[in-house]
């Protein structure tokens, strides 16, 4: 394994332990606060959650390549699409991270200025499909090699 690779699993097992626990007492504190209940609260959770799967995504994409079975594997399926569906989902979590990212910007200032405003509401509902639309017409991908 190479020592990207190294580097980013010993972040992951000392940081994902920490980051699923914050995110369990933020889903703790839900149930009983309602000041945890704003869409701003909403956002972080499911921030959380795109993190915490686009780093077993790419955990596993990681050790599935360096395996030789998995990755003769992988390489042996690409006639169904295999390298687009990581690469697509790969795209849609980064894209995901990035618009809760900028979701959670705009929450916060329509918060501080406009608390009723309906416009913000009506920005996040479509806003994430549209970014994500260039990736899914991208079918082009394809394993040049199983490791």
């Amino acid at each position: 394994m190479s020592w990207q690779s190294t580097c980013y699993f010993v972040e992951g097992i000392v940081s994902i332990p920490l980051y699923l626990r914050i995110l369990f007492l933020l889903w703790q504190f839900r149930k009983k606060f309602i000041t945890y209940k704003s869409p701003y609260y909403t956002l972080i959770l499911s921030q959380g959650v795109m993190d915490i799967l686009s780093w077993f995504l790419f955990a596993i994409l990681i050790v599935g390549r360096q395996i030789r079975p998995i990755g003769e594997v992988l390489f042996a399926v690409d006639h169904y699409k295999v390298a687009w569906m990581i690469n697509s989902q790969a795209t849609f979590l980064l894209i995901s991270r990035a618009v809760g990212v900028a979701l959670i910007s705009i929450q916060k200032i329509f918060g501080y200025l406009q608390p009723e405003f309906q416009g913000c509401l009506d920005f996040h509902r479509p806003a994430p499909l549209a970014m994500d639309l260039s990736s899914l017409f991208r079918a082009n991908y394809y394993f040049s090699a199983y490791y």
